[in-house]
């Protein structure tokens, strides 16, 4: 529930597909925007927020800042995985 892969509590796990538990990982590693569903668009020339549902990779638009990226994957992640959504963390707590 919480992202933490140590905090095996019973409060804390709960029953999940595998697709939902995807929906639920973290930023990848390789990651150099920093927010999950941002990567840099060299054709564009902007940054682009994607999101993948249902096998299908959907581009969400294109933005001049990451952070606008990063709150357009935030609100398609709550609208499509609901509870399981890993919401970007966004400067000033804004969410």
């Amino acid at each position: 529930v919480n992202g933490n892969g140590l905090g095996n509590r019973k409060s804390n796990l709960r029953l999940a597909t595998p697709s939902q538990n995807a929906a639920n990982r973290g930023v990848p590693r390789q990651n150099t925007s920093g927010f999950k569903g941002v990567t840099w668009s060299k054709v564009a020339g902007k940054w682009a927020a994607r999101i993948k549902v249902n096998q299908k990779l959907v581009t969400l638009g294109y933005f001049a800042r990451k952070e606008d990226a990063a709150r357009a994957y935030n609100e398609a992640a709550k609208k499509h995985f609901g509870p399981f959504a890993w919401i970007n963390k966004l400067f000033g707590g804004e969410e």
